[in-house]
């Protein structure tokens, strides 16, 4: 599922925001994922088996009419709550939806991994 998110402010104030999250964002994984690998080595270490999922954060934004939209998959959705950043969504759709009329490409602002133990 995808979730549509219009940052808040004028353009100015809405990249800004877009950078602190991308910052937050980026770091955060990537420490998040180094965690969860070496909660995963320490039960294999001990002989405990482990089940762990791996989904693809997605994030894409979209300029329409001076306004920064994010679209995020629901594991990107997933690393905002751990990361505490609550962002409701003003829109959900099952695929990803087509870019506004007259934009002519859309950018990818995250992809990576979110790795989870299976309980």
């Amino acid at each position: 599922m995808w979730h549509q998110i219009t940052l808040p402010g004028d353009p100015v104030d809405a990249a800004l925001e877009q950078m602190r999250l991308m910052n937050v964002l980026g770091s955060s994984l990537m420490k998040m994922n180094l965690e969860v690998a070496q909660r995963i080595g320490s039960l294999r270490s001990a002989g405990l088996p482990v089940n762990f999922t791996t989904a693809q954060a997605e994030i894409y934004v979209d300029h329409d009419k001076g306004k920064l939209i994010w679209l995020l998959n629901d594991a990107a959705v997933e690393a905002c709550r751990r990361l505490g950043e609550h962002m409701l969504a003003e829109a959900t759709f099952d695929e990803l939806p087509n870019p506004p009329r007259g934009l002519l490409a859309r950018s990818m602002l995250l992809r990576a991994p979110l790795y989870s133990i299976n309980t």
